[in-house]
């Protein structure tokens, strides 16, 4: 692993791929996060692809590449839309898109973010936004 992450980058113009495991087309917090790092990535003079998946169209947007059907599931308490299973075709398409740094937001629950771990010989930095403790002013 560590002789795949020895390849020289150019600062100057970084190709910077961000993982949303939410849709883009629904609103939330993680995916206003990914628009406007792309946004301001793109004003920095580096290249911003976003990977989500899709919810009810698999419409192509500029810059945006759709990974899998999301779905909605009950975690603890709350609802989730995400695609935790991975298209069949994620391999390959994760290959085509050029890339030095790869930037996941809750990784945990997108299948394509795992793939993309595991395939690829280049910088990877996760975040993760979830809070799990009840809170006085968010609990009845």
């Amino acid at each position: 692993m560590a002789e795949r992450l020895q390849k020289p980058i150019n600062s100057e113009s970084l190709r910077i791929t961000l993982f949303s495991p939410y849709p883009m087309e629904r609103h939330g917090g993680v995916q206003e996060n990914v628009r406007h790092l792309a946004k301001n990535y793109k004003e920095l003079g580096h290249t911003a692809t976003i990977i989500a998946p899709y919810s009810q169209t698999n419409e192509i947007e500029n810059g945006l590449v759709h990974l899998g059907l999301s779905h909605s599931f009950k975690i603890k308490g709350t609802s989730v839309e995400t695609a935790i299973l991975p298209d069949s075709n994620t391999l390959a398409v994760l290959k085509q898109i050029p890339t030095d740094i790869m930037a996941h937001n809750e990784a945990e629950i997108y299948g394509v973010s795992h793939v993309a771990h595991w395939m690829s010989g280049v910088y990877h930095f996760d975040t993760f936004h979830s809070y799990n403790e009840p809170h006085w002013k968010y609990t009845p």
